[in-house]
Parts: structure tokens; sequence; C-alpha cells
């Protein structure tokens, strides 16, 4: 009988509502191998990637990115519009890029290359920003609050039962979710020891 392969893999995931696949991965996996150490790490997209194709980590559940690595998709996403339920829009069956431009906006992450920032460069929006945050739940709450709208994916938001609507932008906001490692190189393999 062999003995059972040891090491350490490095595992990234770029959002909260997407870290329970992670979780059922990891448990299936550690039941085939107990002895492999598995460390999950938590960042934006752009950064987890650049951590695999600098070969600091083995793999990423991100949204999609160009780059030298191999693509598995995972799901279909979409980004929404965040208001509070008492807010004037949430009426309405969706939002309009004029809107996203008029209403006071709570930025998450800015600066950063986030999803939503991307796809307002692709339709050149710039929103009225009012309030920023470096975190996608102290936005939510923010929105919740009254303090104005906000844009981030479908999934996140359904983490967390408060009083948020989220509605459809009218236009496409397509987000593939996937995982990114490099073509040919399980380095995480070969770091276990047979």
């Amino acid at each position: 009988m062999s003995e059972q392969p040891q090491g350490r893999i490095k595992i990234g995931c770029a959002h909260h509502a997407y870290l329970s696949w992670l979780g059922d991965i990891t448990k299936e996996f550690q039941k085939v191998y107990s002895k492999i150490e598995i460390e999950l790490i938590h960042d934006y997209s752009s950064n987890l990637l650049k951590s695999v194709e600098n070969h600091e980590i083995d793999a990423c559940i991100i949204s999609k990115r160009e780059g030298n690595h191999k693509w598995i998709p995972l799901y279909k996403d979409k980004l929404v519009a965040w208001v509070s339920e008492n807010h004037k829009l949430a009426k309405k069956n969706s939002i309009l890029i004029e809107q996203l431009k008029k209403e006071p906006f709570i930025a998450t992450h800015v600066g950063e290359n986030t999803d939503y920032a991307r796809i307002f460069k692709k339709y050149h929006i710039v929103p009225n920003t009012r309030l920023a945050t470096k975190d996608v739940f102290v936005t939510y709450t923010m929105v919740e609050a009254g303090l104005g709208i906000s844009v981030e994916h479908s999934l996140i938001a359904k983490v967390w039962q408060g009083k948020v609507k989220c509605l459809p932008i009218d236009f496409s906001t397509d987000i593939e979710i996937g995982l990114a490692y490099l073509e040919n190189e399980n380095e995480g393999l070969e770091k276990v020891n047979h």
C-alpha cells in the first residue's frame, strides 16, 4: 500500500459568495488526500490571477480575466444594482445608465480592478460617488441604510438577508466565474511528497 501524498496547496477565491463551492470541493478533496494542507486566500480576481501566474498560489476561483492560464468556467453571474427597499428606484424593474451616473453611489474598493469598475469603464460610466468602502458587506449595509445605490455580483447579495433589492441593469453585465490555473504546471501537486 502506497503512502498517502503530503504537502500544501494554495487556492484563492475572489468572492465570499463562491466560498461555499470551495468549501464543498475542499471537503471532498480532503476525504481522499487527508495529509495535504490547503491554504485558502481571499483577494481580488486580478490579484489572485497574478499570484497564479507568479507561482505563488496553485489555482483560484475568480471572475474571468485575460492571461496565460487555463480556464474552467463554473458559473455565469451578472452585476446588479443594489438599492434600499425604501429607495424610489426599488419600484423600478431595472436601472438605467443615467441613474447610475445621477444617483448617490456607494463605491467598493475604489481604484481596484473590480468587475463593476471594469464594466463602468467599458460603458463610460462615471458614478456620482458619495461614499466609498473597502468591504462589500459595509457597502451592502450602507445601501440598506438608504445612503445610496451600488453595483455588485447578483450572488453576493443573496448571502445576506437585509432590506436591499437587487435590480437588473439595462445593459450587458455578464460575468463569467471560473477556475484559473497554469497549463501543464501542477506546481501544487509537484510539491506533494509521494
